[in-house]
């Protein structure tokens, strides 16, 4: 994950409590990098791959430890591309981050709902995924997903469209708000 989005979750207005969902399809550290913001906060990996998610972890934690801080930091085995619902609790979650994943998953609107459900009101995801006209990058552009589509998905979900952003690395970036209720 790059510096800029990096950036942008840790301008967003989250408490040193948050508790954040990582739902992720390949092995990255970003969690590691958002434990300074929230030091006695919670977050849970989900992927589908045990393996990744287990490499995840582990390298989480051996950030965490030179961090020093009370972050809990746990992993969830789950395969959410065939529409099932999310092992999670309802309501109770304050941000989802899906950074190059919804792009690979089959029942795209299943799982932005599911988001919906185990967010706070107010919550927010951050969603980053390839532009389509990338260049450079081994995703085929088929597999990719339009901005204008993107918003259509969150607004189908119950999502308010939030900020919108791009990076320098051919990303597009979108985050979605769950209204106050």
């Amino acid at each position: 994950m790059s510096k800029q989005i990096i950036n942008i979750i840790n301008n967003l207005p989250l408490k040193t409590t948050a508790k954040i969902v990582d739902i992720t399809n390949s092995i990255n550290v970003r969690s590691s990098s958002i434990y300074e913001i929230i030091p006695n906060g919670e977050i849970i990996v989900v992927g589908k791959d045990k393996d990744k998610v287990d490499t995840i972890i582990n390298i989480n934690l051996k950030n965490k430890n030179k961090i020093n801080n009370n972050v809990t930091h746990s992993a969830l085995n789950f395969d959410y591309d065939m529409g099932n619902n999310l092992p999670l609790q309802d309501n109770v979650y304050d941000l989802v981050i899906m950074s190059h994943t919804l792009r690979n998953v089959i029942y795209r609107e299943s799982l932005l709902k599911e988001c919906f459900r185990i967010l706070a009101p107010g919550g927010m995801i951050l969603i980053v995924e390839l532009h389509h006209d990338a260049h450079g990058v081994t995703t085929h552009p088929d597999a990719r997903i339009l901005f204008d589509d993107m918003l259509e998905y969150l607004d189908n979900s119950g999502f308010i469209i939030g900020d919108n952003f791009d990076t320098d690395q051919y990303e597009y970036g979108i985050i979605g708000i769950c209204p106050q209720v």
